[in-house]
């Protein structure tokens, strides 16, 4: 191409003209050093900005994605919880053969607790 605008990228109204025909390979332009520099640095303005806000919303949602797994296991780990108590929760006896044995004994007891307080 014979010229390349670099307006709506960064806000400049720049025109760099280039060689038609690449130099050992690497294009050539044929206006200033200072305007093709000062072009590219605006570039990489743009381009550092861009990057730093898509990390950010990148890590926003990688917290929300977190949170929610957190949030779904303690679920279901209070799901599975309530489905493997004793039918006899919240009902504690001290001497009760089968209460002595039992893994919920003391949550039993904090149950039967409230239930009488209530």
């Amino acid at each position: 191409a014979p010229s390349i605008t670099l307006l709506g990228i960064t806000n400049r109204n720049l025109w760099l003209d280039i060689d038609a025909q690449l130099v050992n390979g690497r294009p050539r332009f044929l206006t200033r050093k200072e305007l093709v520099y000062a072009g590219l640095k605006d570039l990489k303005q743009k381009a550092l900005a861009r990057r730093s806000a898509v990390g950010w919303e990148e890590t926003k949602k990688s917290i929300g994605q977190l949170s929610a797994l957190a949030v779904g296991s303690y679920g279901v780990y209070r799901g599975i919880d309530w489905l493997l108590r004793p039918p006899c929760f919240g009902d504690f006896y001290y001497k009760d053969p089968e209460c002595k044995a039992c893994s919920y004994r003391q949550r039993c007891k904090v149950k039967k607790a409230e239930n009488q307080s209530a």
